[in-house]
């Protein structure tokens, strides 16, 4: 979770849990700067895909990866 002004909260099933979504946060930060140090206009993501990408992993018919859930 990132709330402004702080830094950010990270949490898992045990401490180990914790420290990988640190991890994965600092690594999802680094290629969004990079994106916008290489191209500043990029546009943001379209709400569609994000909601999209978020069902695919919290939603009803979740599923990882490209194995046998694809729903398109």
């Amino acid at each position: 979770m990132l709330v402004d002004g702080h830094g950010p909260f990270c949490w898992g099933a045990d401490p180990a849990g914790a420290v990988a979504a640190a991890i994965t946060l600092e690594a999802v930060a680094q290629m969004a700067w990079s994106t916008v140090l290489l191209a500043p206009d990029v546009p943001p993501l379209a709400a569609h895909l994000i909601d999209r990408h978020f069902s695919r992993k919290h939603g009803p018919g979740a599923y990882y990866g490209q194995g046998t859930g694809h729903q398109g």
